[in-house]
Parts: C-alpha cells; structure tokens; sequence
C-alpha cells in the first residue's frame, strides 16, 4: 500500500484537489440559491475559482514532472561508474598505470582502444569486471617489450579510449590525455555516454 501511495502521490494529490474544488463549486451554487445568502456575481466568482485551480493543477504537474525528471538524472549519475587512469611512479611491482573506477557503479567490459605513443602503437589487456571504488593494475608486461619506449616517449599527445558499460548495459567512453600537472598524469578530457550512431 505504501509503495503505491509514493508512486501515484502526484495524481492522489490533483485528484483530492479536483474533488475540493468540486465540492467548493457546488456548495457556492447551493448558498447561491438559498435567498437570504444570495450574493451577486457569486456564478462568476464560481468560475474563476475553478479557473484558477485548473492553473494551479498545470503549474504543479509541469514542476512534478521537472522535479521526477532531475531526481532521475541525480540518481543516474551518482549510480554509475566514473573511470580515471594514474600513472604510477617508482613502483617497484611491476606496474605503470591504473585504472580506478571512483564511481558507485561497476564498470563492466572495459575495453582499452590501441593508442600512439611516438609511432608506435600500444595495446593494453581489456578488463571485464572493476568493481565501485576498485582499481586494476596494468603491468609492465602488457606492453609486450615496449615498457622504456613508452616511459620515454609518451606526450601530452598521447591519448588513450576507455569503453566500458554499467551493468545496466549503458555504453560509456572515456578519453584520457597525458598531462603532467595533473597528480595522476592523466586529466580526462571526456567521459560520458556514447553517442549512438
């Protein structure tokens, strides 16, 4: 019952507000008719009251539904996972990035798109599962040889895409540029969902 309340608390309440302003109408007509409380204009009086309620109940539909529509978005974003990628430096086991998922949402399928570091290009492993506030480690030896080309060479033109999806299967991109004022070395320069085709 309480679930139901909470879904249709917008029509409950425009629907008790039609009935009030029912019963108002009709209990005007009826004082009208008795003679000794007959007030002239009463009708119109009648009238405009209805008309001002039929306004009311537009405004309150239009800013319930702009409300809904915000508490959607709000809970969309905060649902969903938030990917950033760090360098790490001096790290004695092997590794050179991270990727983290700072979100509160699973990243699932992320894919990692080949990237150019010089005029090479460079692969990392795809992962299929970070978890909400998780990370993975991207070892050295993903880079298949190519570890000191890359720890030489790589530029703010280096950018490397993340695709990956929430478990509601929404598509999500990410694009990362290498940027050394940034405390992890990459700022993100996109991160949304994908645009359809």
């Amino acid at each position: 019952m309480k679930n139901f309340l909470v879904k249709f608390q917008t029509t409950i309440i425009i629907f008790v507000i039609i009935i009030l302003t029912l019963a108002l109408d009709r209990l005007v007509l009826l004082l009208n008719k008795i003679p000794l409380l007959s007030i002239p204009g009463v009708a119109s009086l009648s009238d405009k009251i209805l008309f001002a309620t039929f306004l009311a109940l537009l405004w309150y539909a239009r800013e319930t539904k702009e409300m809904r529509k915000e508490t959607m978005k709000q809970t969309d974003f905060e649902m969903r996972p938030y990917l950033r990628l760090q360098w790490l430096e001096n790290n004695t086991n092997n590794e050179i990035f991270q990727i983290v998922n700072d979100g509160r949402g699973v990243a699932v399928n992320v894919i990692f798109k080949k990237f150019k570091i010089g005029d090479k290009f460079i692969s990392i492993k795809n992962r299929p599962v970070i978890s909400s506030k998780g990370w993975s480690n991207i070892n050295l030896e993903e880079f298949k040889g190519n570890e000191e080309y890359i720890v030489q060479n790589i530029n703010k033109e280096t950018e490397i895409i993340v695709n990956y999806k929430d478990l509601e299967n929404h598509k999500y991109k990410v694009i990362f540029s290498y940027d050394e004022s940034y405390n992890d070395k990459f700022k993100i320069k996109f991160q949304g969902l994908e645009k359809k085709p």
